[in-house]
């Protein structure tokens, strides 16, 4: 309990004593079997995914989903949650054919227990989809995305933020495949409703400013691209430690500018 109360406070690594703490004491009492046992260790996971330590979190992940699978079977919908969090963590340490098994195994259970249209399996699928892209299957990934969607429309309505993230996730895989347009009408629905909803998120909002502003330079729409790339520009002006990403937009607009013969302001952006 004390584990919770810091992990509730923001106190992460306070939190994480207590359950190591807890988890030693049933170790030792033999609670092999034992729910909290599990979802202690879940716990313990979880705060070591947020602060960084993926190979642990992984770890304690593995042996949370052994055994829930010990204590409550496999079909369970504990297992399935426990094991789409290890999926995530592989995909974060790169491993995406082990975790696409654990997305799988996880979308699994849920169709057994949950609804087809339930939010969770809208999670997973989005996992699925995220996984995909990063393996370079995007047309996989298009139908994952597609599928979340439409159960995340049917659940929250068209202006909600877990909307806007698939939409974002759904334009990036269908910007690299080519479809620019398909990919333009999703950054501009993600942004109408970040906007509306998470105007705060100037992280996202620059992150879809980029992309739609790619796709529009990509179909030759160069004025549209201008604009969104300036949008991107004036959020990581006053950002910090985005040298990166500032350089990059910077030399986008010099380029753009000088496709449309503006020499003079190409000048000054790939000057900077």
């Amino acid at each position: 309990r004390c584990g919770y109360i810091k992990k509730n406070a923001g106190l992460s690594e306070e939190a994480m004593e207590f359950f190591r703490d807890a988890i030693a004491v049933m170790r030792v009492c033999e609670r092999s079997n034992d729910v909290q046992l599990c979802s202690t260790i879940e716990s313990l996971g979880i705060l070591l995914e947020a602060t960084g330590e993926l190979e642990a979190a992984k770890d304690n992940f593995s042996e949370a989903y052994r055994l829930y699978e010990a204590a409550v079977g496999q079909d369970d919908i504990r297992a399935a949650n426990t094991v789409q969090k290890l999926g995530k963590v592989l995909d974060a340490l790169g491993s995406h054919e082990a975790a696409m098994q654990c997305f799988r195994e996880c979308l699994r259970v849920q169709r057994k227990n949950l609804r087809p249209d339930h939010e969770d399996v809208a999670d997973t699928l989005v996992c699925m989809g995220s996984n995909m892209s990063l393996s370079d299957r995007f047309e996989d990934g298009i139908k994952c995305f597609q599928q979340a969607l439409s159960i995340q429309r049917s659940a929250h309505g068209d202006n909600n933020v877990l909307v806007a993230k698939t939409l974002l996730s759904l334009g990036k895989a269908y910007q690299v495949t080519g479809a620019f347009d398909k990919a333009c009408v999703c950054y501009k629905e993600c942004l109408r409703v970040t906007k509306a909803h998470d105007k705060d998120n100037s992280k996202m909002i620059s992150e879809i400013s980029f992309g739609m502003a790619e796709s529009h330079e990509a179909n030759d729409n160069y004025r549209a691209a201008i604009s969104h790339f300036d949008e991107a520009l004036k959020i990581w002006r006053l950002s910090e430690n985005h040298e990166q990403r500032l350089a990059i937009v910077l030399q986008k607009l010099g380029l753009v500018h000088l496709k449309i013969g503006e020499n003079e302001k190409a000048a000054d952006f790939l000057g900077e």
